[in-house]
């Protein structure tokens, strides 16, 4: 495997950009304040990481953190080095999904 970047530098630099980009998000209002669906994320999130916990022990001490970006247009959801991670809500308005209730 050629790895031009380390991965120490790959997480830094983006929990630098990532911090960056919340900041900016939040200044303009755009992350998401409903509680059900930051719960929701949280919960499919949650399981991911575990999983990735179980692959790769070593991410059990990375930083995991989410946020929900509030952009109904935007069906997407993205992934940093280190765990830092992002979902729009357009996703949820795309997929009109209707199973809430599990997640309580």
């Amino acid at each position: 495997q050629l790895m031009l970047v380390s991965e120490d530098s790959a997480i830094a630099s983006s929990k630098q950009a990532y911090l960056s980009t919340v900041k900016d998000l939040d200044n303009a209002g755009k992350l998401e304040e409903n509680w059900v669906v930051n719960k929701r994320v949280d919960v499919i999130t949650g399981r991911l990481i575990t999983e990735a916990i179980k692959m790769r022990p070593d991410t059990a001490n990375w930083e995991w953190s989410v946020v929900v970006i509030d952009d109904p247009k935007m069906v997407n959801a993205w992934c940093m080095a280190g765990g830092r991670m992002a979902v729009y809500t357009g996703l949820f308005e795309k997929l009109k999904l209707d199973d809430d209730l599990i997640f309580f």
